[in-house]
């Protein structure tokens, strides 16, 4: 196992041996998948559920592994705890505090948040999307 530094942070390369199949597979999901963008980011953020799996937040609901995504999640249940708010509303707020355009924060924070089960998505008759947090 080598040893890097990354940042702050001691960083280990841990070796495994998977079958080829299952590599393929797991390869094909990260590759098709917003939310990663490495076969390592994707190891490294299932190890870290697996290992904060019970680091609950104050209200119960364990708050996203990823800290981009953990920090969405606290935005949107401030700007949006029990009610909806316009999506582009909080997609202003997002894109502003992560540096991102607001079609990235779309694909890289709100989709993932509803997708998780973090964030609840509703359009009405016009189009008009709005996004609230479920708690």
């Amino acid at each position: 196992m080598s040893n890097q530094l990354a940042g702050e942070e001691k960083m280990k390369s841990p070796s495994v041996r998977v079958r080829a199949d299952l590599l393929d597979d797991f390869d094909d999901a990260v590759e098709e998948s917003e939310r990663w963008n490495s076969r390592s980011e994707a190891i490294r953020d299932f190890m870290a559920s697996i290992v904060e799996d019970g680091a609950e937040d104050p209200d119960g609901r364990v708050p996203p592994v990823d800290d981009e995504l953990a920090e969405a999640y606290d935005v949107l249940r401030t700007l949006a705890p029990e009610k909806y708010v316009t999506e582009d509303r909080v997609l202003s707020v997002l894109a502003q505090q992560q540096g991102m355009k607001k079609p990235v924060a779309r694909q890289r924070l709100i989709i993932p948040l509803v997708d998780l089960g973090y964030a609840k998505r509703t359009s009405n008759v016009m189009g008009d999307t709005a996004v609230k947090a479920l708690q």
